[in-house]
């Protein structure tokens, strides 16, 4: 992988392009630049490729979940927690089983504080 540090020394290769060599070395870097974003480019596809699947799935989820609702009103998870969102309203106990697999998730995922990064 091509080295962003390098940039110092490309200026300082421009600086010196009076010497032939110089030149050539500046149009090494620059192909080296070019292949180093090419490689950016290519992993930022496949991140957004990645993410549009697990927005996706997400969805199919949450449609499961709001067919469950639906059909079992009166399931225990239904109920209400007494524990309460940001905003004031109440959460269902299955706002609990959630917010343990999101933390635990986060957590083996190396985010540190996971409460601050899930809805509330």
């Amino acid at each position: 992988m091509f080295n962003p540090a390098e940039i110092g020394e490309l200026a300082a290769l421009n600086a010196a392009r009076k010497n032939g060599n110089a030149a050539a070395a500046i149009s090494e870097k620059l192909v080296k630049w070019v292949e180093y974003a090419r490689e950016l480019e290519a992993e930022v596809d496949e991140l957004k490729d990645r993410l549009a699947v697990k927005t996706a799935h997400a969805a199919g989820l949450k449609a499961i979940f709001d067919g469950f609702k639906e059909a079992h009103k009166n399931s225990p998870l239904m109920q209400y927690s007494g524990k309460y969102f940001r905003d004031g309203d109440a959460k269902h106990i299955y706002h609990d089983l959630y917010e343990r697999a999101f933390d635990a998730t986060a957590r083996e995922l190396g985010i540190d504080d996971p409460a601050e990064r899930r809805a509330d």
